[in-house]
Formats: structure tokens, C-alpha cells, sequence
């Protein structure tokens, strides 16, 4: 692999921290904290309006949540910053610890080497260095496998890490 740049300094990843999110929904569920992807966001302690009630964790990762829009969630897409700060501020709930102390803690088998991954916008965003960020990456792509242990449940990569939001939904 080649390399070039600074590969230790930390960047803010934007919307790359979105799936880093959903790595910590299937450590959640793969830790019993939530039954399924499809557990409510409600159960986690949220007071939310009557049309958001049936929102799901599933739609707040296919950003698909109507959190703070008109539409239900299910019924349209949306790219939405509210929703996403719903989502990490969610599982912060979940672990009942800041995502960081949560990631960290979890996925200590990679070895990460150049310190906090949420960094960014009060530790709600990945702001991690390309180094540490390319371990997550392949975890990834070896479908939760690590130096032959299996870290996150192949089983949940396999039920979840595929595209889920059909190409006729229309947009916010």
C-alpha cells in the first residue's frame, strides 16, 4: 500500500462519519443493547413528536428518518444534519458513554494509533487520522474480521450492509 501526505494528523471526515455511526448500531445490536436495527428510537429515552414515533434506527442509518421534515420516516429521502445529530446523540444513549469512549472501547483490536476517531463537532463527527480510518476500512472489507477474529458479527454485515433505501423513494 502506498502512502503519501501526513498520515497521522486527524481530518474531519463529514459525511464519512455516517457509516462509522452504523459500525456502532451493529455493535450495538451485536451486543444485545439493541434488539435490531429496526429497534425504535423512542426506546432509548427520546420524547419525539407523533409522527416521528415509529422511527427506527434503520431509517436514521438510510437517512431516511423524516426527523425534522414533513414526511414520515420511511417515506422519503433526506440528507439531514439534524437527523444525523439524532442518530450519534442515540447511541451515545445506547453505550451510555460519549461515541469515542464507546468506539474505542469496542474496536480495540485495530490498534488504533493517533488517538481520539470523534473528535469533531462536540465528538459527534469522525475527525480521525487517514491511518486509523483505513483499519476501519478494512475491518470493512473484511466483513468484521480482524487479523482472523471476528470483531463485529459477519452474520450482521451480511443482514444489514446492503443498500436499503429503494432508488424510487422520493426526496425531501
Amino acid at each position: 500500500v502506498k502512502s503519501w501526505g501526513e498520515t497521522t494528523s486527524h481530518k474531519w471526515w463529514a459525511s464519512a462519519s455516517k457509516p462509522v455511526l452504523s459500525t456502532l448500531l451493529l455493535l450495538a445490536v451485536q451486543e444485545g443493547k439493541l434488539p435490531s436495527v429496526d429497534a425504535p428510537v423512542k426506546s432509548v429515552g427520546w420524547e419525539l413528536s407523533a409522527k416521528d414515533s415509529a422511527m427506527t434506527f434503520r431509517h436514521l442509518a438510510n437517512m431516511v428518518s423524516g426527523y425534522n421534515c414533513a414526511e414520515a420516516p420511511g417515506a422519503a429521502w433526506g440528507y439531514n444534519d439534524f437527523a444525523i445529530q439524532l442518530y450519534a446523540r442515540s447511541l451515545e444513549k445506547v453505550f451510555q458513554q460519549s461515541l469515542d469512549a464507546a468506539f474505542q472501547q469496542r474496536l480495540a483490536a485495530l490498534q488504533f494509533q493517533d488517538g481520539e476517531f470523534f473528535g469533531s463537532r462536540n465528538g459527534l463527527s469522525v475527525a480521525a487520522s487517514p491511518r486509523d480510518f483505513a483499519r476501519l476500512g478494512w475491518l470493512w472489507l473484511n466483513r468484521g474480521w480482524w487479523n482472523g477474529r471476528e470483531v463485529i458479527s459477519e452474520k450482521l454485515f451480511a443482514d444489514y450492509i446492503q443498500p436499503g433505501v429503494p432508488a424510487n423513494l422520493p426526496r425531501t
